[in-house]
């Protein structure tokens, strides 16, 4: 079937190979080979361009892209349609968020619902905002988790305020505190998350009129948990990064409070049925998770 061949051609553009789309779609690396080799003889163009470095979109393939995913994504619609009239049985939700989300509520929130619904399956990509924000836009993806940027094509729904902690080494000077004002951070170095989020505390310092000088830039909250247990410095890192290592240091509040916010994302209306019950339960599925720690 063609749309089979579109599946093909599809996922070797997005997992950069013949080899790793084989292993997604459950193909052998020869017959999605094959499928696009077909396309490009049907078609009389060239799709991909194949060398010893990779593959790579042709002019004829990128400008044909995005009428191939939309006939995918159309194709899932409509097989959700299906799946809505008789009941949900099976299905994909194709979601896109933050290392933080993927660590800490995903586990959790997808063990749940694959309970409740086994034939329902979950792609997660992991990425940075703009990353996410573009699979949005492209359809790669039915449902992001992240923060956003103001944006009129996307509907986004606040899920919840991840606030900011400010973490030093165990018996730092900063632990007389049970919060911690921002100007008391001026006399320690300082390591920055060089993560998109940091924006929002980039923001939140300037509105409070506070300049902290950073004498360190990093990315990875463990990394930089690290460093701050060693003693090189102080850090401000938001609430769900510090899960896996909050016993490494201590951490406190600021004054006033600073919050990360995290929402559902989605690009237009969901119309499947289990992206619809994914969205349905999430908030839910999350508040049970926050009574529980």
């Amino acid at each position: 079937m063609t749309i089979t061949k579109f599946r093909a051609f599809l996922a070797t553009v997005e997992c950069g190979s013949f080899t790793e789309a084989a292993k997604r779609l459950y193909y052998t690396q020869s017959a999605v080979s094959r499928m696009v080799s077909d396309l490009e003889s049907q078609w009389g163009v060239a799709l991909l361009n194949r060398k010893k470095t990779g593959l790579t979109l042709t002019p004829a393939g990128a400008a044909l892209l995005p009428y191939i995913r939309q006939i995918c994504s159309d194709e899932m619609r409509l097989n959700g349609v299906l799946q809505d009239m008789t009941g949900l049985k099976q299905g994909v939700v194709r979601l896109g968020t933050v290392t933080a989300v993927a660590n800490e509520w995903l586990p959790i929130v997808l063990k749940k619902l694959m309970q409740e619904a086994p034939g329902i399956e979950y792609e997660v990509l992991i990425g940075n905002g703009d990353v996410i924000d573009d699979w949005l836009k492209e359809d790669r993806i039915d449902v992001g988790l992240f923060t956003p940027k103001c944006d009129g094509n996307l509907n986004a729904e606040l899920l919840h305020l991840d606030e900011f902690r400010v973490i030093f080494p165990k018996g730092h000077p900063l632990s007389k505190y049970k919060k911690i004002p921002l100007r008391a951070l001026q006399d320690y170095p300082y390591i920055l998350h060089g993560a998109s989020w940091c924006k929002e505390l980039e923001n939140g310092l300037k509105n409070g009129k506070q300049r902290i000088p950073v004498r360190y830039t990093t990315v990875g909250a463990t990394s930089i948990v690290n460093l701050v247990k060693a003693g090189i410095g102080v850090s401000i890192l938001p609430e769900l990064l510090l899960e896996n290592d909050k016993a490494k240091v201590e951490s406190r509040p600021l004054d006033p409070p600073l919050y990360r916010k995290l929402f559902v994302v989605t690009h237009g209306t969901p119309t499947m049925p289990a992206v619809k019950v994914f969205l349905e339960r999430l908030p839910a599925l999350l508040k049970k998770r926050a009574k529980q720690r």
